[in-house]
């Protein structure tokens, strides 16, 4: 739940309330006010939110990105968002309309990643000047790449490097391949020790090659090696909210909550200076602080981010999971029963959602509703909710769950952990 690929996120810190609101515009920003004349204003409170967090993330992309044709196309998006910034616009019939704005904005992304992407970037270097054989077999391999032929393109950049050993930049294209394609951690890891040793450790095209072999470490489970890597990067640049994500995200795995949360923490207040990739999102980085939470034990921090990140998601399996998760280790079990109903009605696969009400269940003696609920998060894969019916079916109940407030489980698994990267450079994170 720490990214998606290539979806359309957009960065909202302003509260939402459960009544109809309207916006106005200005230099200094944006401010809302309530809007009770509506009709539509309860249904479509949403929209609001999808103008402004369009507006304010086009605003922040123009700040920074001086490319003339991205920036065209959201100049144009950004006209049309604020004709509807002006008092009496009825959200329910803009609807629509929103939906094919998103639609553009995610074009617009997808295309300036497609030429600024290191792929896009090396490609108009070698088509700038007369191509030698190495850099056919290159281009060649980007071709294969973008057709999704990933083996052949491999086979292409393997034979670039082995033809010309001292042009550095095609070691990236192998390096990509190899914790992509053929999982060859140790001989990646061989490739960036070259890549580092050719070129000192300098960005090009996006890339930091300390942040490379951070991900690799980080594949090999070699976590305070990872950090060592991502420090350097952040030591020429502290403020890049991508890779201070990936520290937090680090952190994570060594089971440093707090720490990871500082730096979620420090991202969150980047967002208005910076547009973030667009791999993350606001609701979701909520969502991993109060998880995080619920894992350290602070139950009331728990709830209070998950809250945070509902204002902007009002209804993400993940995070009504983690806001009930954080309810059941207050004590509070009718207030999980609920979020957890809802998780489990939005995504029937999540398995701590179906264990923990189970577990609600039985501390409010409903030992029917219990075992239909264990009996399916054990169904799911998870070995607690299997220990639990064990425990259960010996008739020694009480003891067991009165020694368990709370189970901080493996998050179900929405996406998979994979090396990605977009124009701002590489990122692993889950998809």
């Amino acid at each position: 739940m720490r990214g998606i690929k290539f979806a359309l996120v957009f960065l909202i810190l302003c509260s939402m309330f459960a009544v109809g609101q309207k916006v106005h515009y200005g230099r200094g920003g944006y401010y809302n006010y309530v809007d009770t004349t509506s009709i539509y204003s309860s249904r479509y409170v949403g929209n609001l939110s999808r103008i402004t967090g369009m507006m304010n993330w086009i605003e922040g992309v123009r700040s920074l990105n001086n490319d003339s044709v991205y920036l065209s196309e959201l100049n144009t998006i950004y006209s049309e968002l604020n004709v509807y910034c002006k008092p009496g616009v009825n959200y329910a019939l803009v609807d629509k309309r929103l939906f094919q704005l998103e639609a553009a904005v995610n074009k617009a992304w997808k295309n300036y990643n497609e030429r600024m992407s290191p792929y896009g970037i090396i490609r108009k270097e070698l088509l700038a000047h007369k191509q030698d054989a190495t850099d056919e077999l290159v281009l060649n391999g980007i071709r294969l790449y973008e057709d999704n032929k990933r083996d052949s393109a491999y086979q292409c950049f393997k034979k670039a490097v082995e033809k010309e050993p001292g042009r550095w930049k095609n070691y990236y294209f192998v390096i990509m391949d190899e914790l992509q394609v053929t999982n060859d951690t140790a001989k990646a890891l061989e490739d960036v020790e070259i890549l580092l040793k050719l070129n000192n450790g300098i960005s090009f095209a996006g890339i930091q090659p300390n942040l490379i072999r951070a991900w690799i470490y980080e594949a090999r489970n070699q976590h305070q090696l990872a950090i060592d890597d991502i420090n350097k990067v952040l030591e020429k640049d502290p403020q890049n909210v991508e890779t201070l994500y990936d520290r937090g995200y680090v952190k994570e795995r060594m089971k440093d909550y707090t720490g990871a949360n500082s730096d979620f923490q420090q991202v969150l207040s980047l967002y208005q200076a910076k547009p973030v990739s667009m791999m993350l999102d606001s609701a979701i980085l909520l969502n991993n602080i109060a998880w995080n939470y619920y894992l350290a034990k602070q139950y009331e921090l728990c709830v209070e981010y998950a809250n945070k990140s509902l204002l902007l998601r009002r209804e993400d399996s993940h995070t009504l999971d983690t806001r009930g998760s954080g309810y059941y280790g207050l004590g509070e079990y009718q207030k999980c029963i609920d979020d957890m109903t809802d998780a489990i009605r939005l995504s029937p696969e999540l398995d701590n959602s179906w264990y923990l009400r189970g577990m609600c269940y039985l501390k409010l003696n409903k030992k029917y509703q219990a075992l239909t609920d264990l009996s399916n998060a054990a169904w799911l894969g998870l070995e607690e909710a299997t220990d639990m019916l064990k425990e259960l079916s010996r008739g020694d109940k009480n003891t067991e769950i009165e020694k368990q407030r709370q189970f901080p489980v493996k998050k179900p698994a929405k996406y998979k952990d994979n090396v990605i990267f977009d124009a701002y450079g590489l990122h692993f994170m889950l998809r």
